[in-house]
């Protein structure tokens, strides 16, 4: 996970009126790991509809609840929410995640 984080963050412009990020892990529990003001309540995810925030909803393996993922993924979902099998598959995702990120595509 760590080198998905530095890859996509190491390709987009970060700062208070850039680009901003937060990362939320999701097992049994969600850890914060990278803390964004808005989008997270009481054990569940949820859209930040009406907000410039584009969330980027990511599983990872098997044992994930696709329901999740899209109350995550920002609109249209098929372009904001990515499964993937296993890690080395979610660091080939990350051209088309800061993509889309950049260019708001």
């Amino acid at each position: 996970m760590k080198d998905f984080v530095n890859d996509v963050i190491e390709n987009l412009d970060i700062g208070p009126s850039k680009t901003r990020i937060g990362l939320i892990t999701f097992s049994r529990y969600p850890i914060l790991r990278i803390a964004l003001n808005s989008g997270y309540g009481d054990g569940r995810s949820y859209r930040t509809v009406g907000s410039r925030i584009t969330m980027f909803a990511i599983g990872i393996g098997t044992y994930i609840n696709p329901d999740e993922l899209e109350a995550i993924a920002s609109v249209p979902v098929d372009r904001y929410m990515y499964v993937v099998s296993n890690f080395n598959a979610l660091t080939r995702s990350v051209a088309g995640i800061t993509a889309r990120t950049c260019n708001g595509n």
